[in-house]
């Protein structure tokens, strides 16, 4: 056990004895391999009056292989849970920070790990005007997940990573994946925009209340993956210089194939 979980669990079985009303831990800097923690604040309330509440803040936590970079991480538990083994847990924990091109996204975390299982809920998590709900759960290399987003507009995502185009419309996704112990791997996805416009500054790649789907399944392993993707232009006009297209009826392409990875 760690020394924090040791602190953790002496604090909640001797806090009603020695009249311990709050733990608190704070760190300049926390790292591990591709991630890092600036700013680390945890706090426990122990009052006797409730459940211990769970207070964390973090200023800065960054992910080098993607460089994301999340800041004001705030989250609070009203009845955190922790187990002797190791486990913890909580219900309607309130989630708050900022991630780039939003300037704040908040919403509710329920989470259950123990014995080495972990189950997580994701609820509500707001992103603008759009709506994020994810689950995760399962241990080791043995995991399942789905997730779904709504009303997501695109707007913010250019200016953020095509800063000098123009581009409006909204998307739409579900997905579920699971991992097995055998390394076997499986997905499905669903992804919708919908009133997609776009335009370079030149006006050589220029998109008109463009509606398309892309749906498709995956499936692999460590030497080979494959599946079947398909993409439904259903209205609007496109047009990358020189080629003009206005979609009189839905335009349909399927893929299918596999590929090995070793």
């Amino acid at each position: 056990m760690t020394l924090l979980f040791r602190l953790l669990l002496l604090a909640l079985l001797a806090g009603p004895v020695l009249a311990v009303e709050a733990l608190q831990f704070a760190a300049v800097r926390v790292e591990g391999e591709g991630w890092q923690l600036e700013g680390v604040r945890f706090g426990l309330d122990l009052t006797p009056s409730g459940e211990p509440a769970l207070e964390l803040k973090i200023r800065r936590l960054s992910l080098a292989s993607s460089g994301l970079a999340v800041t004001g991480l705030a989250l609070h538990c009203p009845g955190f849970r922790l187990a002797t083994d190791g486990g913890s847990g909580c219900s309607g924990a309130e989630l708050v920070f900022s991630l780039p091109p939003w300037k704040a996204v908040s919403g509710m975390v329920d989470w259950q790990q123990e014995q080495g299982w972990l189950e997580l809920h994701l609820q509500d998590l707001k992103l603008g005007k759009g709506r994020l709900s994810a689950e995760l759960s399962g241990r080791d290399r043995e995991w399942q997940g789905e997730v779904s987003l709504s009303s997501l507009a695109v707007t913010p995502l250019f200016r953020q990573w095509l800063p000098r185009w123009s581009g409006s419309g909204r998307v739409m996704l579900e997905g579920e994946g699971s991992l097995a112990t055998s390394g076997h791997w499986q997905g499905r996805l669903s992804l919708r925009l919908a009133d997609l416009s776009f335009s370079d500054p030149e006006g050589l790649h220029v998109g008109e209340s463009l509606r398309v789907s892309l749906s498709g399944s995956l499936e692999g392993d460590d030497k080979e993956a494959g599946g079947e993707l398909d993409l439904r232009l259903r209205q609007g006009q496109l047009y990358f210089d020189p080629f003009y297209l206005e979609l009189a009826r839905p335009l349909s392409l399927k893929a299918r194939g596999r590929v090995a990875l070793d």
